[in-house]
């Protein structure tokens, strides 16, 4: 009977520290959730933001190599997979915007420097083959 009480008290422990460590991966996820709405929410992030967002990623990244990844099942290993490409995938957007701006710029100032230079070739071939 002994034995059976002791048998029953250590399965209550070990579901009790089961349930624990889910409610802390819980709360990893739910910081890494605000991380990722608070990202969202801004339609663009200055430099500054940037740094202090990629800080708290950082953070979180290191948190959880060192402690949550062996806790986790798969349900919540997924959703850290999804709020982790969902950050990347905002940053991936707006550095894809801001080359595409670059990229924009650069063409109008060699389609400029094109316009010049044909100006100045039929410029010279005019020169060069008008009958006088």
């Amino acid at each position: 009977m002994k034995k059976l009480i002791a048998i029953q008290a250590f399965i209550c422990l070990c579901s009790l520290n089961v349930h624990a460590q889910t409610d802390e991966v819980g709360a990893y996820l739910g910081r890494y959730k605000a991380l990722v709405a608070d990202v969202w929410a801004k339609d663009s992030v200055t430099e500054a933001e940037h740094r202090a967002f990629t800080l708290r990623y950082d953070s979180l990244t290191t948190e959880y190599h060192q402690k949550y990844k062996a806790m986790m099942n798969e349900s919540q290993l997924s959703q850290y997979t999804e709020y982790r490409t969902r950050y990347h995938k905002r940053f991936a957007r707006q550095r894809a915007n801001e080359i595409g701006e670059q990229i924009d710029s650069v063409g109008f100032k060699v389609f400029e420097g094109v316009k010049k230079t044909s100006s100045k070739v039929g410029g010279f071939l005019k020169g060069v083959f008008r009958k006088e």
